[in-house]
């Protein structure tokens, strides 16, 4: 799936960035940015109890990814319904 693709999926939904230990992502459905570019997807399957590593669950070739907490990384999350 290309990156404008996937962008263009998630368009529509508003997001906020999630600052805070990765570990309490557990079980949502996620994007990982670097430098403002969309640099992964998924939901996140596990994460480390210091939340510097999570594993995201994808459809495709790659089922499951890892992903450490970086300088300049941001994880963002769909907004809960109001």
């Amino acid at each position: 799936m290309s990156d404008s693709h996937v962008e263009a999926q998630h368009h529509h939904l508003p997001e906020v960035k999630f600052v805070g230990a990765w570990s309490t992502l557990v079980g949502r459905e996620i994007t990982v940015k670097q430098g403002g570019r969309l640099l992964d997807q998924g939901r996140v399957e596990e994460a480390t109890s210091d939340g510097r590593l999570l594993w995201l669950m994808q459809d495709g070739a790659n089922h499951r990814r890892i992903i450490e907490d970086l300088p300049g990384r941001s994880v963002c999350i769909p907004r809960d319904p109001e």
